[in-house]
């Protein structure tokens, strides 16, 4: 009698799952690609908190408040600088020295080693 066994090696129980994972990521793609051209939304969107308003400057430029001084934070103040309809006004950072060169450096009204401040500014 001869007996015939089945063995998976390794490598193909490795595939096996690596498979069922691409079809679950493919599926999930799937979803969102659906959502966006529907416009149906499968999550929970946050809501706007109730007491938040953004105002514009009386010439209609909107003022903007940058937190951190690093290199990304510079980044954007630099982009502000060239925008026509937003502007730079306060900079937070931890590191009291950063954000008082960028605020000189960029000319803005006020700067904080709190991002709270910039928050509610």
């Amino acid at each position: 009698r001869i007996k015939i066994s089945y063995y998976m090696p390794d490598a193909f129980k490795i595939f096996s799952r690596q498979l069922a994972s691409m079809r679950l990521l493919f599926l999930l793609l799937l979803t969102l690609a659906d959502a966006m051209l529907t416009g149906t939304h499968t999550r929970h969107i946050r809501a706007k908190p109730k007491n938040l308003s953004m105002k514009l400057a009386d010439d209609g430029i909107l003022g903007v408040g940058v937190i951190g001084a690093g290199r990304i934070g510079l980044v954007h103040l630099e982009a502000l600088s060239s925008c026509e309809s937003a502007n730079a006004v306060m900079i937070s950072n931890p590191t009291i020295n950063k954000a008082q060169a960028a605020a000189a450096k960029y000319k803005l009204q006020a700067f904080s080693d709190n991002a709270m401040d910039v928050i509610n500014h």
